[in-house]
């Protein structure tokens, strides 16, 4: 049986959901297809389906990225720009691809993964592997593996040390990616409370928005009438950045608790705001789904929304939150 050299330990970025301390991160080893497979819904908070996932070793700033599975060749060469992109400003190493794909998508998972792989080596990136995965089987995709992986092994990720070692940890890694936007439906209780205090209150300015905001991080929650005020300084962008300007990566999962509490009390037409800089929250606290969740959220109310825009762009661009430095 031949297979390919063993990746090295996949140092994660700190990962989604309350981490045991904030830029913690978990220190996980992975060899073989199965450590893979467990990795990704630690790293990316959620069980992904009809996705490719991107695992990167060695890079400058270590990041991992997850789009969904194309379906057309125009897509299929889209997702590959836009994951070599960062591979390769980043200077990573070493990848793995795991694609996420059934029956039907089978084919275009193998379409997919060839054009990957073919795009990375070319850019001198070694491809330590790259799977398929439908729910209950990993099937190879890169030349070598004996007759079994091609025809399936099962796997199951439950029961996997990795998997534990997250439950142990404290890491929330929840069921699906809608699982995770969820988590932002609207309180309708809390939202009638807030409509009531948003009629009694005043728009905040930019200095009080950001002691509200460091004094709301520090007790860990909002009060009505404080959050009323806020949200409605949060319409004018400059107040805005007030909310999210002074955000450091230590404090940012504060930051994540405040602003999802805030979007599901927010009343819709002060929801954009408030979503928008939860976005950011999550980007920097490493937490690419939740980010992109409250993108839509924004986006259902002010679609021009330019500092959504700003972290939809960050991720796009795989853009990891350590750029901004240890205490950034």
């Amino acid at each position: 049986m031949t297979t390919p050299p063993a990746p090295p330990p996949v140092p994660s970025p700190t990962p989604p959901g309350p981490p045991p301390a904030a830029g913690t991160p978990m220190r996980i080893t992975a060899r073989r297809p199965e450590d893979l497979l467990a990795v990704v819904p630690v790293v990316l908070g959620f069980h992904p389906t009809e996705s490719v996932v991107l695992l990167t070793f060695g890079a400058r700033r270590q990041f991992h990225a997850r789009i969904d599975l194309p379906r057309t060749p125009a897509e299929i060469a889209a997702t590959v720009e836009a994951l070599l992109a960062p591979s390769v400003r980043e200077e990573a190493q070493a990848v793995a691809f795991v694609l996420y794909a059934g029956e039907r998508t089978a084919a275009v998972a193998r379409w997919s993964s060839r054009a990957l792989v073919s795009a990375f080596e070319r850019a001198g990136i070694r491809v330590v592997d790259a799977i398929r995965a439908d729910g209950e089987c990993w099937f190879a995709l890169l030349p070598g593996r004996d007759r079994a992986a091609g025809r399936g092994v099962r796997y199951d990720v439950t029961t996997h040390p990795i998997s534990a070692q997250a439950v142990f940890e404290g890491r929330a890694v929840l069921a699906s990616r809608s699982a995770v936007a969820d988590t932002l439906r609207p309180d309708p209780a809390a939202v009638d409370r807030l409509a009531a205090a948003v009629r009694r209150a005043r728009a905040a300015d930019h200095d009080t928005v950001a002691v509200a905001v460091a004094a709301a991080v520090g007790a860990g929650h909002w009060s009505d009438p404080v959050l009323a005020s806020v949200l409605l300084g949060l319409r004018d962008p400059k107040v805005r950045d007030a909310a999210w300007g002074s955000m450091r990566r230590p404090e940012s999962p504060g930051h994540v608790r405040l602003w999802v509490d805030a979007v599901r009390r927010a009343p819709a037409e002060l929801r954009a705001g408030a979503a928008a800089v939860l976005a950011y929250a999550a980007w920097l606290a490493g937490d690419g789904a939740l980010a992109w969740c409250a993108i839509d959220r924004c986006r259902e109310h002010e679609p021009g929304n330019s500092l959504a825009r700003l972290v939809a762009d960050l991720l796009e661009q795989a853009v990891p939150p350590t750029v901004l430095g240890e205490h950034g």
